[in-house]
């Protein structure tokens, strides 16, 4: 394994470790190494300090009931934490929040859209950038009436603030990505279409970014690492274009899963193996990813929609 991945890999262990020890977030495990990542993206070690801060932040300027404070405080805390002026940033994304929420109801997402706005376009841009998001949603719920949700906001906010592609350019490749990948029925079609989100937020040719997923899934089983058919497709879609050569990917992620599968935490008592592998996406796109704020975004999304799918199979499950 290349050196500087070893120390990655190595981080993401220790800043998991960082994180739990301070014990200030919720119960939902996958959130630490969730929060891990974010830190790697920027290359900055958790400090506790400032995370309790940030925590403090957020509870000074939101109500007990704030979206701000549902399943996604500890990314949006996380997110605060690795700005360079936390208070300003929070300040921000109350403003783009206040913006959003005039075209969309209170979601777990919104917050996590507005923070993203805070850090990418100006202030002046807010409620343009909020009426474009709009347009796409809608648009994505008449071509997928079923299938779109309030998760759904995020990618369109974040297809929002593209400038180099117009709205009817997004959506048609969206459904052209839907479509080829639905075609081998590959994935359950929720999570297909949050993959034709992400796709579209990667460079280049829609055909050529859905064949790059498809040979680095068919590589992946090839060395035995078998994705589920679920919403961790959506940041396996972001690695494979991230313009990174496929064997290069395969040897690289193989490195990193043999890396985790022997530390603790991992295993019967720890993180299954479908989990595991969500964590080896992690660290690659924190190392191949040199910052891109979307990419950082789809790939925490995807977490986040776990989380989503196991309240709701767990709420099934009880009723």
């Amino acid at each position: 394994m290349e050196q500087t991945l070893k120390e990655i890999c190595e981080d993401f262990i220790y800043y998991q470790d960082i994180i739990k020890a301070r014990r200030i977030f919720g119960s939902y495990r996958q959130l630490y190494p969730a929060c891990s990542f974010i830190h790697l993206c920027v290359r900055q070690e958790p400090n506790e300090e400032m995370l309790t801060l940030c925590k403090q932040i957020i509870r000074e300027n939101t109500g007990f009931l704030s979206s701000f404070r549902g399943n996604g405080e500890e990314i949006f805390i996380t997110m605060l934490a690795t700005d360079d002026d936390p208070g300003v940033r929070m300040k921000l994304a109350l403003a783009a929040y206040d913006m959003l929420r005039g075209f969309f109801p209170s979601s777990a997402y919104l917050p996590f859209l507005a923070l993203i706005m805070s850090k990418m376009i100006k202030p002046d841009m807010f409620y343009e950038v909020s009426a474009r998001t709009k347009r796409i949603f809608d648009l994505m719920n008449d071509d997928h009436r079923f299938l779109t949700g309030q998760e759904d906001v995020c990618f369109a906010g974040m297809l929002a603030m593209r400038a180099d592609m117009d709205i009817e350019e997004m959506l048609d490749e969206m459904e052209y990505c839907f479509d080829q990948l639905l075609e081998g029925n590959l994935f359950h079609h929720n999570a297909v279409q949050s993959i034709s989100h992400a796709l579209t937020l990667c460079a280049g040719r829609p055909e050529v970014k859905c064949e790059n997923m498809r040979l680095l899934l068919d590589a992946l089983e090839s060395a035995g690492i078998s994705f589920a058919k679920g919403y961790e497709q959506v940041s396996i879609a972001i690695l494979a274009n991230l313009g990174i050569s496929l064997d290069v990917l395969v040897d690289d992620f193989c490195a990193v899963d043999d890396f985790l599968s022997v530390k603790d935490g991992y295993g019967f008592w720890g993180f299954s193996k479908r989990t595991r592998y969500m964590h080896d996406v992690m660290i690659l796109s924190a190392y191949y990813m040199n910052g891109s704020v979307e990419l950082m975004a789809a790939v925490t999304m995807s977490v986040l929609l776990e989380i989503q799918a196991e309240q709701a199979a767990a709420a099934a499950a009880a009723a």
